[in-house]
């Protein structure tokens, strides 16, 4: 007959192990969870490949949306057929409210659109669209191609192959967390991050912080600095690869790690 102390020792033992299995699948579910999150569906996918940077829709006062592509024009539509058509406009930003604001004025009427930090249960953002004085709200989400959430090396500076023997940590690498809106990596030196933000094929950063100053080769500490810090790159993918277009025309060229 097994001793009391042994029939504890396996009671403790049978607990730990399922305390460990149900914290792993917590884990899982978390990162399940966060991925869904992360994923277009596919009617925005291709609302992105259309060229269309931000999506909103709504229910108030009635059924409506708003395609919003920053470089042609915002077009507004409701279920009872008002339509508005506006050029694209550069946003106000109003700090009182927390919010990006949008307005047009034409013979049509007027436009105003709103779009504020303040998230949607729906992991978008707040939207209010005022149309001739009707004020619309919903929710609304910056569009992008859920690929880039991944692990880039760099391989290629314009038509420069880049070689890792001359990279003390390898190649430079960026890696994406579109669920937490960040980017880290290595300029092959030292480690990099930022603050980033998508939009269509567009990705903002925030000013890169870490790196190395006295790497020996610096060139691609100094691009990424100048040329991707506080600044906005397009991108865009090819036979699986994908390329930052900068904004002096240049280009870097990354494959998925």
């Amino acid at each position: 007959m097994p001793s009391l102390r042994y029939i504890f020792h396996t009671f403790f033992l049978a607990i730990f192990f399922l305390a460990c299995n149900s914290s792993k699948e917590s884990a899982v579910k978390k990162a399940i969870s966060e991925q869904a999150g992360v994923k277009l569906p596919d009617s925005l996918l291709q609302k992105q490949a259309a060229g269309i940077d931000f999506f909103a829709e709504g229910d108030q006062p009635i059924a409506w949306t708003i395609d919003m592509d920053i470089d042609k024009g915002y077009y507004f539509k409701t279920s009872n057929g008002i339509s508005f058509e506006t050029p694209a406009v550069k946003p106000a930003r109003k700090n009182d409210i927390a919010a990006n604001s949008y307005s047009y004025s034409s013979r049509q009427g007027d436009m105003s659109i709103l779009v504020f930090d303040q998230p949607c249960s729906n992991t978008g953002k707040k939207v209010e669209v005022t149309v001739n004085g009707t004020r619309y709200s919903g929710c609304g989400k910056d569009l992008y191609n859920n690929a880039i959430n991944d692990t880039w090396i760099l391989e290629k500076n314009g038509n420069e192959i880049l070689n890792a023997k001359d990279f003390p940590k390898g190649l430079p690498k960026l890696v994406f967390n579109i669920a937490e809106s960040k980017m880290t990596g290595s300029d092959g030196c030292g480690d990099i991050s930022a603050s980033i933000q998508m939009q269509g094929s567009r990705i903002s950063f925030s000013m890169i912080t870490g790196g190395s100053g006295s790497c020996k080769n610096g060139d691609i500490r100094k691009i990424f600095l100048d040329k991707l810090s506080n600044k906005t790159a397009d991108y865009y993918f090819r036979n699986g690869r994908l390329y930052l277009y900068l904004i002096d025309d240049s280009t870097l060229e990354f494959r998925k790690a």
